[in-house]
């Protein structure tokens, strides 16, 4: 059985990991049939509920394969021990066999595989924080230059900027412009709550006049939380801040 995954930040496609485990499959005498494939695209190795992953582990647990071969061991999951945890409980344990075709790992090999396994696992999580340094420094670049990094608020549109350098993606550069449609009503709440009009009144009457949401609600009308996080928001002022607060994963 083969199981790859790629996230949309690390493209690296899953055709071309099946190649290299099937080919590394097949350097050591082992057949890989079709349906024994098992595929996750576009997700991050941080879920532990994959589409691809779940139907791995019911291969595994039925017996109907005894090898599963990744291209790499980052492939199962994202942080090491959670793969680690994943061969040892759910391959070795069960007195089945597990191979990584890119690292040499084999659980064949008693004496080594625990030890290349804790090495590649390390090894990859200090190459994504060393990534991730250089992207926020390169994002930090960006926002000093007064482009649009990150989520807009609510009543703001990305604007392309004519002659800039485009982004990585090939995607033209854009500034934070105003909405002039969805400013109307976000100024109307703002005069509405300082007059005195108590906050949820205040927000029926925003969502009654057809004010917008944030876009990441995919058409979901503005809950009262939301609006109350909007009036709060310090960038309607103008103070605009890059690296204030980060985002830290807990499992």
């Amino acid at each position: 059985m083969v199981l790859s995954r790629f996230s949309s930040k690390l493209g690296h496609s899953t055709s071309a990991q099946i190649i290299e485990c099937v080919q590394g499959a097949a350097s050591r005498r082992i057949f890989v049939p079709a349906e024994y494939l098992c595929v996750d695209e576009g997700i991050t190795g941080r879920k532990s509920r994959r589409d691809g992953l779940e139907r791995a582990k019911a291969i595994l647990q039925s017996k109907l394969v005894g090898v599963i071969l990744v291209y790499k061991v980052s492939r199962l999951f994202r942080v090491g021990y959670k793969g680690f945890g994943f061969v040892q409980e759910e391959v070795v344990d069960e007195g089945l066999r597990a191979i990584s075709v890119s690292q040499g790992i084999d659980t064949r090999d008693e004496k080594t595989w625990k030890m290349l396994m804790y090495l590649h696992g390390l090894s990859d999580e200090m190459l994504l924080a060393t990534i991730a340094d250089h992207v926020r420094s390169g994002q930090k670049l960006v926002f000093q230059q007064g482009f649009t990094v990150g989520a807009l608020p609510v009543g703001y549109r990305r604007a392309e900027v004519g002659g800039a350098r485009p982004t990585n993606l090939g995607r033209p550069r854009t500034m934070p412009a105003v909405n002039a449609e969805q400013s109307r009503h976000i100024l109307s709440a703002f005069q509405d709550v300082r007059a005195g009009m108590p906050l949820r009144r205040a927000w029926k009457k925003y969502r009654a006049a057809g004010g917008a949401s944030d876009p990441r609600a995919k058409g979901r009308p503005m809950s009262y939380n939301a609006f109350r996080r909007m009036l709060a928001n310090r960038r309607y002022t103008g103070l605009w801040a890059f690296g204030r607060k980060r985002n830290v994963w807990s499992n």
